[in-house]
């Protein structure tokens, strides 16, 4: 059984949340839940079981990320507290991913044995989704990633920096620019981002424009358009 055959579409989702954990909520409110979840039945487990007494269940829902305590909580106990530590520093390092190859996480992580770990995490089925069909890239639950997440900030808050500094230059080096500017962004390297821009050119993408704006200056020879 694999986690697809796990997960709720939005009808098993209703039928489940308000007929056997008896939430009673309203049909959007269940869209929502079901979409941060992704449909993950452990997911929706936990999060009806966490809004039993709330006062208001739909703010709970719409705040509903991977680092609410009581996600947070089973997935380090019921899960990542069975892995070796190895492959518990991998998931925390690899969790400022949004999508991951062999190449890639050897590069951030600094080390030669990704595969092995990717193959690993696969295998134990560690909420990881294959992106092709020759699975080559993945990525994480994105409730199980912002968790791991959460818990590398709390853990070693000192490498987070140079790790999407990293994960920039790997994408720049690819010619995968637009990434390398969001990881340099979200590495709050704001002159990294800045000069990719100036190199790429600020009109192939407007949405960064305005956030930083007023740190783009031209390098030398070129003109912003």
């Amino acid at each position: 059984m694999t986690q697809r055959d796990l997960s709720l579409d939005l009808s098993e989702s209703t039928l489940y949340m308000n007929m056997v954990m008896g939430a009673g909520l309203q049909p959007v409110d269940i869209a929502v839940l079901q979409n941060r979840t992704e449909g993950w039945l452990v997911g929706m487990q936990l999060a009806a079981l966490s809004l039993r007494g709330l006062a208001d269940p739909v703010s709970f829902i719409h705040s509903l990320k991977g680092d609410n305590r009581f996600i947070g909580d089973y997935l380090v106990d019921e899960v990542l507290s069975f892995i070796s530590p190895d492959l518990l520093d991998f998931l925390l390092r690899t969790s400022i991913l949004n999508q991951m190859e062999t190449s890639l996480c050897n590069y951030v992580l600094q080390i030669n044995n990704s595969q092995e770990m990717l193959e690993s995490v696969d295998k134990q089925r560690l909420f990881i989704m294959p992106l092709d069909d020759n699975r080559q890239w993945f990525r994480y639950h994105h409730l199980f990633r912002e968790m791991l997440s959460a818990r590398l900030v709390r853990k070693s808050p000192e490498i987070v920096a140079e790790l999407y500094q990293r994960a920039s230059n790997w994408h720049a080096e690819h010619e995968a620019k637009e990434d390398a500017v969001d990881y340099a962004l979200e590495g709050q390297d704001y002159n990294r981002a800045a000069a990719l821009i100036n190199e790429t050119g600020l009109g192939s993408y407007p949405r960064w424009l305005e956030p930083i704006a007023q740190l783009v200056r031209p390098l030398p020879g070129r003109r912003i358009s």
